[in-house]
């Protein structure tokens, strides 16, 4: 008696030990957040940006959180970022832009308020050690001088499992790639 009821309840162990193993193997990836670093300034331009006649406005890097989320057509990276800029002072901008002008309506045209800049987050999925994954770019956003920029949104680009598991960090960096109303030199 006493050695069936040792065998019964090692087989009870050793079947729950082996359901909660299966489990734990074929789970889906976690949905936990990660937060962001920014290695860099978290602020960068490209050529036609970057060549405007407006000053490089004053950046901190981007802060937030990052998690993947499961779409239909497979793991997105879901993204909850904030990317303060410090206003464009408008003594600092070129004079063309200091003036009140005249549309051909009438109408009369006050001096921007606010630089907008138009790009999209770019993201980099890291391992443990720091290796790279895999990179991807988020939807176009727009971002203004003088405000804090907090945005969420999520990825077209599709991250395969393999890729999801070994995530452990993720840089982020905002690239702008216009801004209005900013002119080629």
């Amino acid at each position: 008696m006493k050695r069936t009821l040792i065998t019964v309840s090692v087989a009870i162990v050793a079947f729950f030990g082996g359901a909660t193993f299966i489990h734990l193997l074929n789970r889906p990836p976690s949905s936990g957040w990660i937060a962001v670093v920014s290695d860099g300034g978290g602020f960068s331009m490209e050529t036609a940006a970057l060549n405007g006649d407006i000053p490089w406005p004053g950046t901190t890097k981007p802060s937030g959180r990052v998690k993947f989320l499961n779409r239909d057509n497979g793991q997105q990276l879901g993204y909850v970022i904030k990317l303060p800029i410090k206003p464009n002072p408008t003594a600092a901008l070129p004079e063309k832009y200091r003036r009140t002008t005249k549309g051909s309506n009438g109408f009369e045209f006050s001096p921007p308020d606010e630089v907008l800049y138009e790009g999209h987050f770019e993201f980099t999925l890291k391992d443990t050690d720091g290796f790279v994954l895999m990179k991807m770019d988020g939807p176009t956003e727009h971002l203004s001088a003088g405000s804090d920029n907090a945005v969420q949104g999520s990825t077209e680009q599709t991250v395969p499992t393999s890729v999801v598991n070994r995530t452990k960090r993720v840089d982020v960096s905002f690239v702008s790639v216009s801004c209005n109303p900013c002119q080629m030199n």
